[in-house]
């Protein structure tokens, strides 16, 4: 068990803990195939309080197969903001998949080709910045 200390877990924290028992993974191991921080899903289990991102609940969502409106409204998120994510083109998050499955080094490079379309889109030399 992951838990010593007796604090009021969130909804999210126990589906993560939930997630590595069933799984027999620690919760540094699901940061690290998120692509988090290793103290990113510890600091959620710690404070019940904090509201996780977007974007985290995105890529636990791509490794546990659990969906990202479902994680986000256990961590606390609002319909409102979860409706908004439902909203968003499937490109635009296959996009954001590719991005954390490259090294930096390659996210890098995506990010200047994503900056130059933009240029050649508006047809100036400036944007970007």
């Amino acid at each position: 068990m992951l838990r010593k200390k007796t604090r009021p877990l969130s909804p999210l924290a126990r589906y993560l803990i939930e997630y590595v028992e069933e799984n027999e993974t620690s919760l540094t191991a699901l940061s690290r195939q998120a692509g988090l921080s290793p103290g990113a899903l510890r600091y959620i289990i710690h404070h019940a309080e904090r509201v996780p991102t977007i974007e985290t609940c995105l890529k636990l969502s791509h490794v546990t197969g659990k969906a990202p409106t479902e994680l986000m409204q256990l961590g606390g998120m609002t319909p409102e903001t979860t409706t908004e994510l439902e909203n968003i083109h499937p490109w635009r998050m296959e996009l954001l998949r590719l991005y954390d499955d490259l090294p930096l080094v390659l996210q890098q490079a995506l990010v200047e080709m994503a900056r130059a379309l933009h240029t050649l889109r508006d047809g100036e030399g400036n944007h970007g910045s």
